[in-house]
């Protein structure tokens, strides 16, 4: 969405998988910025090397241009243009590392979250009125000076490379491209870096960020809506647009994806599946599992997933929304299923999500623990997948920067915004066990607010037709054996 292309011209587009269209034009619509990313381009410009001298492009246009006939009058002019440039990318390296300090300061003063891989803190009005803030401010227009500096420089031996002659320059094209993208690259994050902290505005989400593992610290923003630009960079310049998903539905209605995407005058087609789920698939409800947050949850989380992997032998999958909680399960039942000849494999802990996805191919006798990726394009056939258990209703985090400033729009922004998502979720997590006709299998959600609260039953509605069974885990598990494992009643 923010030009260039190497696909060629179309007229005609078909989307695949678009649920997830509104999240991929939020990332190409926006944008992160970090100290290591703006000292990568600093070092591309001009770096000095003990061995081999002057490097970047700065360096190596400096070096060509002195056997340039054309540019030997303004030697005197590129040399102190060299010089001043080496000097302010010092000067700006020291200044960025100021920044970003002080973003640091910033995300310890507003963060109170103690989980995640990642902090994120949302510039918000309040933050930009802390006198920090405005230590913050001062100190990018601080570090926007110097990087100006290296801009011009760039744009001064750009325009000397140009008129130089191609016998003369033979690598005129390669300096020409480098000086030209350096220049607009660094042009464009004092740009972003302006709006995402000193200027904001309603229609742009603007956050901080906190790698936990390795601290380091970036200023990210995206847009508010995307259904604009949508219309405005692909939308209009279409004939026909086509959308496909298995999901795209919500309590079998379009008209949630239709309002995120900015949708109105189009024509809609639900088309059955191909798989029998009444007779292919049952859906079973745990119900003495306590709700995510009261007393007793996780243990009582970890007793059924023993009882479930249990009863199908292995063969499973089980899904989790977070991977603490996928490393406290583990930790709970490795042990005891390993005991009993099953195999327990963790995210993260064992190995990639494809690495894991072919050792359960390999061995059925095993349960695999996975969170965001194992939630949809995951494709196992046959009997080595037979159990999926969802651990918890995929609700979006409420602090996330993006959810938390989309949900603002919305008068009642969990029923509206919160709910259609998590069931968009939850679907396609759902659509992981049955692959084939021929597919045998069950689904346990360990979640009973899927039966407690009022929308749960949103969140049924938007699955196929399955049989169905509610009880307690141990219930629940003797229902999974004998599914998975069905008399067969010509023998009597």
């Amino acid at each position: 969405l923010r030009g260039g292309s190497v696909m060629p011209s179309y007229k005609h587009l078909i989307i695949d998988e678009a649920l997830h269209l509104e999240d991929e034009a939020t990332k190409q619509a926006g944008y992160s910025i970090s100290a290591a990313e703006l000292n990568a381009l600093l070092g591309r410009v001009l770096s000095r090397h003990e061995i081999l001298g002057l490097q970047g492009a700065l360096g190596s246009a400096f070096s060509a241009l002195t056997h340039v006939s054309s540019a030997h009058e303004k030697a005197e002019e590129l040399s102190e243009k060299l010089a001043t440039a080496e000097e302010a990318i010092g000067i700006a390296a020291q200044r960025i590392s100021d920044v970003f300090l002080t973003l640091g300061e910033v995300i310890q003063r507003y963060d109170r979250d103690a989980s995640g891989y990642e902090r994120r803190v949302r510039i918000i009005d309040v933050m930009r009125v802390d006198p920090m803030w405005s230590q913050v401010e001062i100190e990018w227009d601080q570090a926007a000076e110097p990087i100006s500096i290296i801009i011009d420089a760039l744009r001064t031996f750009l325009h000397v490379v140009e008129s130089a002659q191609e016998d003369e320059l033979p690598n005129k094209g390669e300096l020409l491209t480098e000086l030209q993208v350096l220049g607009e690259e660094l042009g464009l994050i004092l740009e972003r870096g302006y709006e995402a902290l000193s200027s904001g505005g309603d229609e742009l989400i603007c956050w901080l960020a906190r790698h936990q593992t390795t601290g380091a610290i970036s200023v990210n923003a995206a847009p508010l809506h995307v259904s604009d630009i949508l219309q405005r960079e692909l939308y209009e310049r279409l004939e026909s647009l086509t959308l496909t998903s298995a999901t795209l539905t919500t309590e079998r209605s379009f008209s949630f994806v239709r309002e995120r995407l900015g949708l109105h005058d189009v024509d809609e087609l639900k088309v059955p599946s191909p798989f029998d789920y009444v007779t292919s698939t049952l859906l079973g409800i745990v119900n003495d599992v306590p709700e995510p947050g009261q007393q007793g949850h996780q243990k009582q989380l970890q007793t059924a997933l023993l009882h479930v992997c249990q009863a199908s032998g292995g063969r499973a999958m089980v899904l989790f929304t977070s991977h603490n909680a996928l490393q406290t399960a583990y930790h709970a039942i490795k042990r005891p299923l390993e005991r009993g000849g099953i195999l327990v494999l963790g995210q993260r802990v064992d190995g990639s999500p494809r690495q894991l996805v072919e050792r359960l191919r390999e061995r059925p006798q095993t349960v695999l623990l996975g969170t965001t990726s194992f939630w949809e394009g995951v494709d196992i056939v046959g009997d080595a997948l037979s159990l999926l258990v969802i651990t918890r209703l995929p609700f979006p985090v409420p602090s996330d920067p993006i959810f938390a400033a989309r949900s603002e729009l919305f008068e009642d922004p969990f029923t509206s915004y919160a709910v259609p998502q998590a069931i968009l979720r939850f679907v396609q997590g759902f659509g992981r066990l049955i692959r084939s006709r021929n597919d045998r299998g069950a689904c346990v959600v360990l979640d009973r607010r899927i039966i407690s609260r009022r929308y749960g039953q949103a969140f049924i509605d938007s699955l196929p037709e399955c049989s169905m069974e509610t009880g307690g885990s141990a219930t629940i598990a003797v229902a999974i054996e004998r599914w998975l494992n069905p008399v067969d009643v010509t023998r009597h």
